[in-house]
């Protein structure tokens, strides 16, 4: 997936991020979880999306991983998705899809919106 994403774009979803992590810092504490399970995992992060978003992964499963670790991850994205303000990370992720998931996480993981304008494959 080709995810193309502006300056202006990214610092929305930068001040989006901060409001949750600010608001809701239990909420965001599960997010980080995942997002860092799914980089130590080398899952695609457009996997990690479609878990959160209830869509189909496609070519974005990780077929090459064992079934028990894929049953681990998927349990610990539905532990998140358990949490009552799930529908506010839920909701960022889905008004910004099109950026992709990937630049997303790495904005949750302290990267500057500078860092990550422009275009790049998910």
């Amino acid at each position: 997936m080709v995810a193309v994403s502006s300056l202006e774009e990214l610092k929305t979803m930068q001040d989006e991020l901060k409001k949750v992590q600010a608001e809701h810092p239990g909420l965001y504490t599960k997010w980080l979880h995942l997002v860092n399970l799914t980089r130590q995992l080398q899952f695609k992060h457009h996997f990690m999306g479609t878990l959160l978003l209830d869509t189909e992964p496609g070519r974005y499963y990780p077929d090459a991983a064992k079934a028990s670790v894929i049953r681990l991850y998927v349990e610990e994205a539905e532990k998140l998705k358990q949490d009552p303000q799930f529908h506010l990370l839920q909701a960022i992720l889905r008004n910004h899809s099109e950026a992709g998931f990937s630049k997303i996480s790495r904005l949750s993981l302290g990267h500057s919106p500078e860092s990550l304008a422009g275009v790049s494959t998910a």
